[in-house]
């Protein structure tokens, strides 16, 4: 199957980024590059594969998660080009590194790239590419290593999610963290923050564990929670429906006590789910104000959100 890698790749060699992740990303890149090299010289194969296994899990469980927004919903254009670029880029090295371990994929990964640029020459298949030279100069071992240290104690936040029965959607007020070592790193704290769902991170020498979560939800964190819920509940409909993002809907809510909420957000709930109305009312039939357009719903769904029973229907516009 085809993978189609969207949007089309301006700049063959898109290094230089403003985004840490983009640099941690490009920075693992290339340590996996330099790991392979040495391994395949030194003929040590089953070397050479386990780094190529790590690099998969950091770039899909990581890399591409913490730069979804980056994608779905750009501060500007530029942003979404730069993280474009650096995505297909990161793709296109990684296939030429993967072609002799893993042809199949490989190619249908170099394939799915597609250029902008005229003058950037693509081979017929990635396995006529020539094999990639690692660049040490984008290789921070200190941006690595704090990363890790993020990385880690978000696994930790989380798991006192868990232990609180607290679900990731559900925003908090703030972590705090015994080690002043990372204080000085606002965007890894800006990048734990997304992860954990938290307002704020606050460093605390007093407090007695490696780390403290807030698990108090106020009811301004309930509503924003109320809300993130719906959203993803109508992304899920509007998936199950075969919509583009582009597409525009109409969507019916019955929400019951939650109505207000959700009223309260229209405007909010209308750009994040890309509906041209929302009507707070179950449309079994068509009625005076929704008769010019309603035929049927493509997707409809009953279910719960904060222990309220909710009805969702879409229809395209």
């Amino acid at each position: 199957k085809k993978i189609r890698v969207n949007p089309l790749l301006k700049n063959k060699n898109p290094r230089k980024s403003a985004s840490i992740l983009d640099k941690w990303i490009l920075a693992q890149l290339n340590i996996l590059i330099d790991d392979v090299s040495k391994a395949m010289d030194s003929y040590e194969l089953n070397r050479a594969l386990r780094p190529i296994t790590n690099f998969v899990d950091d770039f899909s469980t990581w890399y591409v998660r913490r730069s979804r927004r980056r994608f779905q919903k750009p501060e500007n254009k530029k942003e979404f080009e730069n993280a474009s670029a650096i995505f297909a880029f990161v793709l296109t090295e990684f296939s030429r590194v993967a072609a002799p371990f893993l042809p199949f994929a490989a190619e249908a990964i170099y394939q799915g790239i597609k250029y902008q640029a005229s003058s950037i020459k693509k081979l017929e298949s990635v396995h006529l590419e020539n094999w990639p030279k690692a660049d040490k100069q984008l290789i921070d071992k200190k941006l690595i290593k704090n990363m890790a240290e993020i990385r880690r104690l978000a696994s930790l936040a989380l798991a006192k999610r868990a232990e609180a029965g607290i679900k990731v959607r559900q925003p908090l007020s703030e972590l705090r963290i015994k080690d002043y070592k990372l204080r000085d790193k606002i965007e890894l704290l800006n990048t734990l923050k997304d992860e954990i769902n938290v307002k704020k991170v606050i460093f605390d020498g007093k407090i007695k564990n490696e780390i403290e979560l807030d698990t108090k939800i106020t009811p301004e964190l309930r509503e924003e929670g109320i809300v993130r819920d719906f959203v993803r509940l109508v992304q899920g409909l509007r998936q199950e429906a075969g919509y583009k993002p582009k597409d525009v809907v109409y969507l019916f809510v019955s929400a019951g006590d939650l109505d207000a909420i959700l009223n309260k957000n229209f405007n909010l709930l209308k750009k994040e789910v890309g509906a041209k109305n929302i009507e707070f009312h179950r449309a079994e039939k068509p009625t005076p104000s929704t008769t010019r357009y309603y035929t049927g719903f493509d997707a409809e769904e009953k279910t719960q959100i904060d222990n309220q029973k909710i009805w969702l229907g879409v229809k395209k516009v």
